[in-house]
């Protein structure tokens, strides 16, 4: 199966979108691709969510998608979806990915 565009996270092939990594190996078939929520694309939204996805190479695999497979997509409901799915990244940021720092504060010292 030919790959029609990849970046480090995503492939995109006439099957859809796959995962590149093995574990958890991730597919959204492009019959899916369209699939619509209250007015906007579902998958960048609900991708974004997950903690194991930069949502900006699914996005950028998700457009590529549509462009090849479905070029007469809603240009709408897929900028209302990206918006979207940026306010979910942004929102599970400070919880997901901030790691704690590896030198604590310096205490003050008391004077006695």
């Amino acid at each position: 199966m030919a790959t029609i565009f990849q970046n480090r996270q995503w492939r995109v092939t006439e099957n859809g979108i796959e995962s590149r990594r093995r574990v958890p190996t991730y597919v959204v078939p492009a019959e899916q691709l369209l699939l619509d929520l209250h007015g906007h694309y579902y998958w960048p939204e609900h991708m974004a969510e997950k903690s194991w996805v930069s949502a900006d190479e699914f996005i950028e695999a998700y457009v590529a998608a549509l462009k090849a497979l479905h070029p007469g997509f809603d240009k709408n409901s897929l900028k209302t979806a990206i918006a979207l799915a940026a306010a979910r990244q942004t929102s599970k940021t400070p919880a997901q990915t901030l790691r704690p720092p590896l030198v604590r504060p310096a205490q003050p010292r008391s004077r006695a």
